[in-house]
This record gives structure tokens, C-alpha cells and sequence, in this order.
């Protein structure tokens, strides 16, 4: 979830960016979105390798990551695949 909101803040600033010609405004949130992106690959390495998480689940995870809206609609099916793995 923390990625997905930190993508759709960076949208924003970039919009800022390119509308009110503010170059420097999007380097903060970028290395914020970058350090959170980095941590949801390698949480889902960890989900791959301790959880057992099915490799399609993985997959999915990362490239829903790449999309402004699908973390929030993928969170709910990966709770559902929490509660009940089979």
C-alpha cells in the first residue's frame, strides 16, 4: 500500500513539475518512491522464498507496483489469498 500511495503522491509532484516549471520539487518524493519500491521487491523475494508465495502471486505483485491504481485492488485480493492460500 505504502507504494502505491507514494506513486500516486510522485504523479502529483510530477505534474507540479511539468505544469509550473518546477524542476527540483520531484527529487524527494523520486528517492522516497524509489526506497519503497526497492523494499517491495525485496519483500517480495522474502514472500517467494519464506512464505512460499506462488510464483504467478509474485509476478502480479510487481507489476501491479509499475500501475498508478492496482496496488490498492490488488491489496484486497492478497488478503483474500492470506486468509485462505488454497
Amino acid at each position: 500500500m505504502l507504494d502505491g500511495i507514494s506513486y500516486i503522491i510522485l504523479l502529483g509532484f510530477s505534474v507540479l513539475k511539468r505544469v509550473w516549471d518546477m524542476p527540483g520539487v520531484i527529487r524527494i518524493p523520486g528517492m522516497i518512491h524509489g526506497g519503497l519500491f526497492v523494499a517491495l521487491c525485496l519483500a517480495i523475494l522474502l514472500a517467494l522464498t519464506a512464505r512460499k508465495l506462488p510464483v504467478l502471486w509474485a509476478v502480479v505483485t510487481f507489476f501491479c507496483a509499475l500501475l498508478p491504481l492496482a496496488p490498492f485492488f490488488l491489496d484486497r485480493k492478497l488478503r483474500t489469498f492470506q486468509a485462505n492460500p488454497d
